[in-house]
């Protein structure tokens, strides 16, 4: 008996906890894990994030081609930065809401394209619709799904009322290969712009704007058919993201995202494929409101006039990304330079 109580003493005085090296040891093996696989986590959101970007891009595409079929031309970009969508005013070249306003009954909101239609408070609630956020022209790479407060001073949209929120867009129509800022505020009252139009179709200049300045698919008072894709569908920019400042993704302070997403020609929503402006990925303290670029890296989504979807490179050969933007220079495209 005495030999059990001894045994037992032994046994409870023989400690069976950690000692305070075994724990600085687990502890150091799990920060070193941690750090293994956090970039891989990482790596795996931003795949995921540039995966919803593509779809985004793919879905505006065919939303775009949709109306094509419908209407015979691709959306139009509207009047000019004080103007923004009235389901009122018509298709084409007669509506003064940019092509994120035309296509927006082929991404299953009609609802939203009619709101106000017809209606006595119809600036209100346009207005209202412009303050709303919509997640397919959001890049989630970039910025939450929200609406961003209104840049001081507030942007003018003639037929709306003022909002201290607004809906915007990471993605801008292609304009073309030129050097012209798309800074044009358009007509003064909507006589005159569907006039306007009615005397000036998408081919001939006047004293507002030249659209023959413009050789992309959206512009101001664009009705561009496939006919006038005389380098193919398939060798042409549609859609596709736009450069942005990061220290501006919230605040609207960038004067290329200053406007609402409904909004008509203007650098919030269409950018330029220049030779001597080659796409960018979004860099700290760098302004740029005229070139295509995105938050990912290595690439960003185009999507083009046949539908089809592709990561181009921030390198890619400028010659070849000025004739993809260009609908009919007549020069062959190289598919290995983007």
């Amino acid at each position: 008996m005495s030999e059990f109580f001894a045994l037992s003493r032994r046994r409870r005085a023989t400690p069976c906890g950690f000692t305070l090296v075994e724990l600085l040891v687990v502890i150091t093996i799990i920060g070193i894990l941690v750090g293994l696989l956090l970039p891989a986590v990482q790596s795996a959101r931003e795949s995921a994030r540039s995966n919803t970007c593509k779809n985004n891009v793919r879905s505006l595409g065919q939303a775009a081609i949709a109306y094509e079929t419908q209407y015979k031309f691709f959306p139009s970009g509207g009047w000019g930065y004080n103007w923004t969508g009235d389901a009122d005013l018509g298709i084409g070249g007669n509506q003064p809401g940019g092509w994120g306003y035309g296509i927006l009954p082929f991404l299953d909101a009609k609802n939203v394209y009619e709101q106000g239609m017809g209606l006595s408070n119809k600036a209100d609630l346009i207005g209202q619709r412009n303050a709303l956020p919509n997640a397919t022209f959001i890049c989630p790479s970039r910025r939450a799904i929200q609406a961003f407060a209104a840049p001081s001073p507030a942007p003018t949209l003639i037929g709306a009322t003022p909002q201290p929120f607004y809906g915007r867009t990471d993605y801008a129509a292609n304009a073309g290969d030129g050097t012209k800022n798309q800074d044009l505020a358009g007509p003064a009252d909507a006589t005159t712009g569907q006039t306007w139009n009615a005397q000036n179709k998408w081919n001939k200049p006047n004293t507002n704007a030249d659209p023959t300045a413009y050789t992309g698919i959206c512009y101001v008072h664009s009705q561009i058919t496939v006919a006038h894709i005389i380098d193919g569908p398939s060798n042409t920019y549609l859609f596709g993201e736009k450069y942005m400042n990061p220290d501006h993704y919230v605040d609207g302070a960038d004067k290329g995202d200053a406007r609402p997403l409904y909004v008509g020609f203007d650098t919030s929503n269409h950018r330029v494929a220049n030779v001597a402006m080659p796409p960018l990925q979004d860099t700290q303290g760098i302004d740029n409101i005229l070139i295509f670029g995105s938050a990912h890296g290595a690439t960003f989504n185009m999507v083009f006039c046949d539908g089809s979807v592709h990561a181009i490179s921030y390198s890619v050969d400028p010659e070849t990304h000025r004739r993809l933007g260009n609908r009919a220079d007549r020069l062959q495209v190289d598919p290995t330079k983007f």
